[in-house]
């Protein structure tokens, strides 16, 4: 059921990802992410009133649809603002804040629960949310931003914001939504994020084999801060990302097995620092990958399809996931899981070996 309602969420951003990404870039990014910050905080307040089964599975596709909003606008707004000698640099800081937030959250999630009460839980992330809301109101960059770029639209020979590129149109309706150059890396995003969905069943293992889980997401957060922050000083002093994927990759897959064969807290815990530098460090590798991919007018549609690839890796994950555990128990997932950071190694090793170090 963990795997269901996961990927119900999964579900509804692939729904609306390739729209918000054209939306993004057409007419606003910041009206794409306040809509998706409020849809998100209206399905906290959903857990509320309506704390059924269906109506969960609802809420969670409703809130995936948001979610899509929220972080395609997200990235690429965050893209649009780094200077031009910057952009890796910076946004291997900001994938800092998305993969902290990830593990700090569910860390305070838990500490707000109030014995089998959920409500402090959902009112703690509606107020998250409302902040959110607030916080982006405040973003004012987009006029001048579009007027800066028209001169370089048309000195690239490429239309001015809000139209589609003629390639594109040529190419097919599906290049209209999603950006051709980042389509194969956002592949092997595909396997990172699969390999994530771990996260979901954690906290039902760690009761399972008697371990502290507020302990394993401190030192998953803790390790992924430290070795993003090594990330980002050296992914413009390489001239291949593969540097930095493959190690990281290793100590991702690493991760998962020793989960797999936990059996109490020492090898958790060491497994949880082993994740934080692992998935930390590929997830902000690929999303410098596939952003640096995107010209100023189609960051909305590469970040569509970095984001619509981490959908389906943790959509497909979290569900054979639920499956594969019901059959089979946590640990035999595990293990199976830590398979697929070796298929990323291999397919980073074919996509991005002939890759040089470029800037956006």
């Amino acid at each position: 059921m963990l795997g269901v309602a996961t990927s119900a969420s999964a579900f509804g951003a692939m729904l609306v990802r390739p729209a918000s990404g054209m939306l993004a870039d057409r007419k606003s990014k910041k009206f794409v992410m306040i809509l998706g910050l409020s849809i998100m905080m209206m399905g906290m307040l959903g857990f509320i009133v309506a704390p059924f089964a269906i109506a969960i599975v609802i809420i969670r596709i409703t809130q995936g649809m948001g979610f899509s909003a929220k972080t395609t606008a997200q990235m690429a707004i965050a893209t649009d603002v780094l200077p031009k000698s910057k952009v890796n640099k910076g946004l291997s800081y900001f994938g800092i804040c998305m993969t902290l937030s990830g593990s700090f959250a569910s860390m305070i999630g838990m500490a707000l629960l109030s014995g089998d009460n959920f409500t402090p839980t959902w009112l703690g992330g509606a107020g998250v949310f409302a902040v959110s809301l607030i916080i982006v109101s405040t973003l004012n960059y987009e006029k001048t931003f579009k007027k800066k770029h028209t001169s370089f639209q048309a000195d690239s020979a490429k239309p001015s914001l809000g139209h589609l590129h003629t390639d594109n149109i040529k190419q097919g309706w599906f290049w209209t939504y999603f950006e051709r150059k980042a389509f194969l890396p956002s592949l092997i995003q595909v396997m990172v994020i699969a390999s994530s969905s771990v996260i979901v069943f954690l906290p039902s293992y760690s009761v399972q084999i008697g371990t502290n889980i507020p302990v394993f997401y401190t030192l998953q957060a803790v390790s992924m801060l430290l070795m993003n922050i090594v990330v980002g000083n050296l992914i413009d002093r390489v001239r291949n990302p593969l540097v930095l994927f493959v190690p990281s990759a290793v100590s991702f897959s690493l991760s998962l097995l020793l989960t797999s064969l936990a059996t109490g807290n020492a090898m958790f815990y060491f497994a949880a620092i082993l994740y934080g530098i692992g998935f930390g460090a590929c997830n902000s590798i690929m999303s410098v990958v596939i952003m640096s991919t995107a010209t100023p007018d189609r960051r909305g549609a590469a970040s569509a399809t970095f984001q619509c690839a981490g959908d389906i890796g943790m959509g497909v994950g979290s569900l054979v996931g639920g499956v594969i555990a019901g059959l089979l128990g946590y640990r035999a997932f595990f293990a199976v899981l830590a398979v697929l950071p070796v298929i990323a190694i291999v397919m980073s090793i074919l996509i991005l070996g002939q890759r040089k170090e470029k800037s956006v």
